[in-house]
């Protein structure tokens, strides 16, 4: 993907003005040799230091913006820059400053892989939260432990003590094991790549073809007629209009939570076109959202109260521009609908069901939900005209509608504990 840059007095006002685009553009500091920030379509914001040496660009990852603010990452280009004169007055004699000294703590691993690798990915805030409170709460004495002492050993035995637990649920948390795990195979790749260490990954030999990860059962879960009536009810006495919006636009179109939440007018309009160009789904990979009538619905009462230039369906103030997560109200909700055992993502997997139901091909329900896992799958996806698909999410919409809107049946009163 191409880039384009400019160069300009940044100040705290500037970088808030900064417009997210089509492309990736970068935007250079002219108070600071070297600095520039790369504005992402997502609206992501990433510091960095960009340099010529021997006719190659070295580009050196320095943080996200605004959680390294300017004048800090301004410091961090001067003392670049410093290190550079430096080593050019000794006519590049001695070690490079390119060639940072390898981490020595496993703590340091993870901090450059939060600070330089997670800081790219498309939520970076909610992936750099998770895999800190991973850490904090599975190895935090893991942060001062010397990285070329971890062996595979400590990393099986870690695995198995998170995979013994026992959950809130009353079940081991193996799955829980296995992201654990996960997270420190990844970790010390990325620093092995990042030539910011030289050692083994020991959590490669705790994951072979022998060992493998625990098994995870997929989840079949999904809201059958009766489940869909009570939501339905619920939804009606639901006093967050824009919550009661997101659970039914997920229903309708089967998209993620993050894509549904991040979505954005320039993808959906015009609105009579009934199809939502989604950007990239986990894979990175943009796909078409057919848009049945009920979805252009709420998207049409949504545009009516929409301030002038607004970017997002659902936006926040948050750092994202948008509403990232429904957590609570989700919670809130299900109980009060004593729907029990269903996850936001279980909205997704409705979709799916209720087409399946309808009899749709699992061709079309795959591109339906954007799933292209092989060549062989997507090769058939692009023969797929995308009126099927419409057909098939209109048909699946009003079946669900159609349960939705009959009465649900009696339930015995709920507990003293008010579990649902």
């Amino acid at each position: 993907m191409g880039t384009t840059k400019s160069k300009i007095k940044l100040t705290t006002r500037s970088l808030d003005a900064l417009p997210s685009k089509e492309n990736r553009y970068n935007v250079f500091d002219s108070d600071t040799d070297h600095l520039g920030i790369a504005v992402h379509p997502s609206g992501r914001r990433t510091w960095f230091h960009l340099v010529k040496h021997d006719r190659k660009p070295k580009r050196t990852t320095l943080g996200q913006w605004p959680a390294l603010d300017l004048e800090t990452a301004r410091a961090k280009a001067l003392e670049i820059n410093s290190s550079l004169a430096t080593w050019a007055l000794k006519d590049y004699d001695g070690p490079s400053p390119f060639n940072k000294k390898p981490s020595e703590t496993f703590g340091d691993l993870f901090d450059g892989y939060l600070t330089r690798h997670l800081v790219d990915t498309k939520h970076p805030e909610k992936a750099v939260a998770r895999a800190q409170w991973m850490a904090d709460k599975y190895f935090p004495s893991w942060k001062g432990k010397k990285a070329s002492s971890i062996r595979s050993k400590d990393v099986k035995d870690l695995y198995a003590e998170v995979g013994a637990r026992i959950g809130r649920n009353g079940q081991r948390t193996r799955h829980m094991a296995n992201r654990v795990l996960q997270l420190i195979r990844a970790v010390f790749f990325w620093a092995i790549e990042a030539e910011v260490w030289t050692g083994k990954n020991p959590a490669s030999k705790a994951l072979n073809k022998k060992s493998g990860l625990f098994r995870e059962p997929k989840r079949k879960r999904f809201l059958n007629a009766d489940e869909l009536a009570r939501l339905y009810r619920a939804l009606k006495a639901e006093s967050n209009p824009d919550f009661k919006d997101y659970v039914l636009l997920s229903l309708w179109c089967g998209a993620r939570k993050s894509d549904v939440l991040s979505m954005e007018w320039e993808h959906v309009e015009p609105l009579e076109n009934h199809a939502w160009n989604v950007p990239a789904t986990t894979k990175e990979e943009p796909y078409l959202c057919a848009l049945s009538d009920e979805a252009v619905s709420i998207l049409k009462a949504r545009r009516k109260q929409r301030t002038e230039n607004a970017r997002w369906v659902f936006p926040s103030w948050g750092t994202s521009g948008h509403v990232v997560d429904y957590k609570r109200a989700w919670k809130q909700i299900v109980t009060r609908a004593r729907i029990a055992g269903v996850r936001q993502h279980d909205l997704r997997r409705t979709l799916a069901s209720w087409q399946a139901m309808q009899g749709t091909s699992l061709q079309i329900i795959g591109k339906t939900l954007g799933h292209a896992s092989s060549l062989a799958s997507t090769e058939i996806y692009a023969q797929l005209s995308n009126e099927p698909v419409a057909e098939a999410v209109s048909s699946a919409n009003a079946a669900m509608l159609a349960a939705m809107k009959k009465k649900p049946k009696a339930l015995p009163a709920p507990s003293a504990t008010g579990a649902a």
